[in-house]
């Protein structure tokens, strides 16, 4: 379940309809904020899009490591420039609940994905190789060679990594 909080005056309402599946957390000031980041961690941050919102968080998210600051969902106005740099994401209002959905659903991937790295960045470069070949494999229903076509090696070296852990794949079991 994500844990999202919510810095929005505008939406407030539309954002509890909309969301089902999710822990919300609802501020109203920037002080707030910061004192709900500082006493839990939330996977989402939904806020009206803003220079002033911008510039702060800019500053909040200096204070914090990159796996601790939440993903940034803005809010923007039809037809408004968004700085893509200094956001996540972005939902153009008004929106739709469907629309709503959607982001929240790519915002969790966002979530597992970085997640999935933060458990990576403590492994040695051999056993994350090993993880990332396996889930390649994996995602590639057991194909040695579309995983080597997606990660941009070859086929051998799948097989000699295979052999090298002593991992057989289920074409060799059914030649012994």
């Amino acid at each position: 379940m994500l844990r999202v909080l919510v810095y929005s005056k505008n939406h407030k309402e539309d954002i509890q309809n909309f969301s089902s599946g999710a822990f919300l957390n609802f501020v109203n000031l920037f002080s707030e904020m910061e004192k709900a980041f500082q006493k839990e961690k939330f996977d989402v941050l939904i806020f009206d899009y803003d220079k002033k919102t911008l510039e702060k968080l800019s500053s909040l998210r200096n204070l914090f490591s990159t796996f601790r600051f939440p993903l940034t969902l803005a809010i923007v106005a039809k037809n408004e420039q968004v700085d893509l740099v200094k956001v996540d994401d972005f939902l153009s209002s008004p929106f739709t609940k469907e629309e709503f959905e959607k982001r929240i659903s790519v915002m969790e991937e966002k979530k597992n994905y970085f997640n999935y790295l933060s458990d990576l960045k403590n492994l040695s470069l051999e056993e994350a190789e090993k993880i990332l070949i396996l889930k390649a494999v994996e995602f590639q229903n057991g194909s040695k060679s579309k995983a080597a076509k997606m990660l941009k090696i070859s086929t051998r070296s799948i097989e000699l990594k295979f052999h090298k852990w002593g991992i057989q794949s289920k074409n060799e079991n059914k030649n012994l």
